[in-house]
């Protein structure tokens, strides 16, 4: 797609929310999305546990991590697709990835980086989109846990790659395409947008697009506001002071975006697994893709055609 491309109108759009048929592990499906330092020291040795470093080195790794965690690089998550720079690979490369990290469809996914990094929810909504049930962020990432005077290693674990069986189902409903996104802006189908980027992004004052500013129509809301400064997530009630201000309800479908997909997968876990809005999906190719397309971007002057 290029900017000066013809985009395809959408004659009509179902979004469906299609759950991928897993056989329930011994943890559950309602296993929290967000785990603290203290329940991970106690389950450490879970033999049904992958936990996964993203932090954006591989030198922080080397340096030290916590026991029995693999590293992943959050790069090894994305590649360009149809010219947009960064999308998550497709679903059979991201299978072929779980394997080779030893994560079976009933593994216990434990992500983690450095206090307040946004990769590991990223990895959680990609768990989401091809229907893995238990997955979870390590609240605070390794600079809590280290803070909190528990156990690291420079040791690599023993990993035995297994099969990781291809989705025949998409979860769907967790992830917006342009034609959705469009198709809201336009009026066709009801939702709302999120933007999560700073305030100056958004604004249209800054940003490394030709095109600044913000997807017409589209609600503002920092994704770094979830968290304290010490990087753990703020309690639900704040949160829900926070967004219900914003006029979100519950029942609305919310597609939240930012730059490139990843910083928006931090509000996507804060809607739907701590606030309990079923109905959000992120905008993976997010305002790289769309300001690149051609389309209506609002700013503080007004709308850039």
């Amino acid at each position: 797609m290029f900017k000066n491309g013809v985009v395809k109108r959408i004659v009509g759009l179902v979004v469906v929310l299609c759950a991928l048929a897993l056989s329930a592990s011994a943890l559950g499906q309602d296993f929290p999305k967000i785990v603290d330092t203290g329940w991970l020291a106690k389950n450490l040795y879970d033999e049904n546990m992958r936990i996964i470093d993203m932090r954006g080195s591989v030198k922080e790794y080397w340096a030290s991590h916590i026991p029995g965690a693999v590293y992943l690089s959050p790069d090894s998550l994305r590649l360009s697709d149809h010219g947009v720079p960064e999308m998550l690979v497709s679903p059979k490369m991201l299978s072929e990835i779980l394997g080779r990290l030893g994560i079976g469809e009933d593994t216990l996914v434990i992500a983690y980086s450095s206090s307040g990094c946004v990769h590991p929810p990223y990895l959680v909504w990609a768990l989401d989109y091809i229907g893995h049930r238990n997955s979870a962020v390590l609240d605070g990432g390794f600079d809590r846990w280290e803070d909190a005077g528990l156990p690291t290693t420079q040791d690599f674990p023993r990993i035995e790659p297994v099969e990781y069986p291809f989705p025949k189902v998409l979860n769907i409903g967790v992830y917006a395409h342009l034609q959705e996104v469009r198709a809201v802006v336009e009026g066709e189908v009801e939702g709302v947008l999120l933007d999560v980027r700073s305030f100056d992004k958004y604004f249209g004052e800054s940003g490394p697009t030709e095109r600044k500013g913000h997807i017409r129509g589209a609600m503002h809301h920092f994704y770094a506001e979830d968290f304290t400064p010490e990087g753990l997530w703020r309690s639900k009630e704040e949160l829900e002071e926070a967004y219900e201000g914003l006029g979100l309800s519950a029942d609305e479908r919310i597609i939240v975006y930012c730059m490139r997909g990843v910083k928006a997968a931090n509000v996507y876990l804060t809607l739907k697994y701590i606030l309990g809005y079923e109905n959000v999906s992120n905008y993976d190719a997010s305002f790289s893709e769309w300001e690149n397309v051609g389309l209506e971007v609002e700013s503080g002057l007004g709308s850039i055609e």
